[in-house]
This record gives structure tokens, C-alpha cells and sequence, in this order.
């Protein structure tokens, strides 16, 4: 079970990787035979060990719910999720971090079809409303704003309406926007301060550094944070980031 986090008010911090991470981040992923989607995925849970020391972390996807040929000229919302759970191992690389993550994704996705709540109720993990029982983060990618925004003869615009509210602790929109990626991380403001998604955003760009400069470092022997840190934490100190993120 999941920590109760309610539906909140949500904060939001927004940034981007920049073209040149982009462009090497891409050429990565096609070195590795898989999509920018599963590189920013693996980054991720990369991160969310060095914040919680869980090797298999669970997150939710969206997927369409359009398997079906039939459904593509349908008006409707057929969205499921579906939790994505890799077994990682502190001897892994980043390399193999993102095979796993690859094949934890399309193994997921070979299920789709599987509707959330009939997992849920399925593994007996029914819990209290506007608690997620399986994972307190989402993860979206969106690479076809471009299109959604040149229909014909419509013009599109987005707005906000209302106050925001979250119902997990994060969640986490890529999208692609020409040559670069912007990153939402909307945020349970009850959790965290804003100042805690400043240092996630730059631990993240960290690590996707990392990917695309050498990705046989070991988890275990990845760095995301200045000496001074990691003298605090042997001397157990922990920062607030790990605090929160131990769910």
C-alpha cells in the first residue's frame, strides 16, 4: 500500500533538457534499439533509487487504449494505466538499467488491454479512495503536440481551469517540442517545497548525463550530488529529497 496522498494541491515546476542533451539523448536511444520515452523512464527510475534504495520501484504509465483497429475513429476516452515495475540490481549499469526498463515496458504493454481497477481488485490491494495502492508517480510522454496543434482549419489553444490537484506524490510530463523536451513535474504540495523540485530537476539532468557520457557506470557507483552531501549522508544525514521519496 501506498502512503496516503491524498488529492492535494499541486504544485509545479517546469524545465527543459535543452536541444544538444536532446539530440545525444536520442542518438543514444537509437544506439539502444528503443524510444526517448524508455531513456527518460530509466532516468528516472534511476533516480528514484538513489532517493529510496528500492531496486524495484513501482510508476504508472498511460497507454491509449486504442489497440484495437476499430476504436482509432471513435470519440471517447479509453485511456488505461499500467504500473511499470523493473527489478534493478546496485551492480547494474546504466546500459542495462535501460534494457530492463525496456522490456518491463513492453512487457506491460503486451497487457494494456488489462484494466487498472481489475488489477487492483485482481491482487486483493483495494484500498481507500484518492489512494493509488500500486504507485505514487506517473510518467507521460508526449511527442505529438505538433500534430494535436496544426489540425486544419482549428484553432487549438491550452488553458488551466480551476486550481490544480494532484492525486500522487509526482507527476511527470515529457513532452517533445521541435528539438527539445520539456519537463513537467507536477507536484503533491502538501510533500514537497519547491525548493526539493529545483534539486530533482537537477539530479535528473544529472543522471541523464550520465547516459549519454558513459553508460557503463554501475548504479551503485553513480554520482548525482557534491562531496559535501555525500559526507552528510555517511555521517547519516539525510536530505529531505530521500525522506519523502521513502514510500
Amino acid at each position: 500500500m501506498q502512503k496516503d496522498v491524498g488529492n492535494y494541491k499541486a504544485g509545479n515546476y517546469t524545465f527543459h533538457l535543452g536541444v544538444e542533451q536532446v539530440r545525444l539523448l536520442s542518438k543514444k536511444s537509437r544506439r539502444s534499439n528503443t524510444s526517448m520515452f524508455v531513456m527518460l523512464l530509466a532516468a528516472m527510475k534511476t533516480l528514484l533509487y538513489r532517493y529510496t534504495g528500492q531496486l524495484n520501484s513501482a510508476v504508472g504509465i498511460p497507454v491509449s487504449g486504442r489497440e484495437f483497429g476499430n476504436l482509432n475513429h471513435q470519440i471517447g476516452f479509453y485511456v488505461n494505466v499500467l504500473p511499470i515495475v523493473t527489478n534493478l540490481d546496485e551492480e547494474d549499469n546504466l546500459s542495462a538499467i535501460i534494457n530492463k526498463v525496456k522490456n518491463s515496458v513492453y512487457a506491460a504493454l503486451e497487457h494494456q488491454v488489462y484494466p487498472f481497477d481489475y488489477i487492483v481488485k485482481d491482487l486483493g490491494l483495494a484500498g481507500k479512495a484518492g489512494v493509488n495502492p500500486l504507485f505514487n508517480i506517473m510518467i507521460t510522454y508526449d511527442d505529438d503536440v505538433e500534430k494535436i496543434n496544426s489540425l486544419p482549419d482549428v484553432q487549438i489553444e491550452s488553458r488551466q481551469i480551476g486550481e490544480q490537484l494532484t492525486e500522487f506524490a509526482l507527476d511527470i510530463k515529457f513532452t517533445k517540442e521541435d528539438e527539445n523536451i520539456s519537463c513537467s513535474f507536477n507536484y503533491n504540495a502538501g510533500l514537497f517545497k519547491p525548493e526539493t523540485l529545483t534539486r530533482i530537476a537537477k539530479h535528473f539532468r544529472k543522471v541523464v548525463k550520465s547516459i549519454i557520457d558513459d553508460d557503463k557506470i554501475s548504479l551503485i557507483d553513480l554520482e548525482i550530488e557534491s562531496q559535501s552531501k555525500r559526507e552528510n549522508k555517511e555521517k547519516g544525514s539525510f536530505s529531505e529529497d530521500e525522506i519523502l521519496f521513502n514510500f
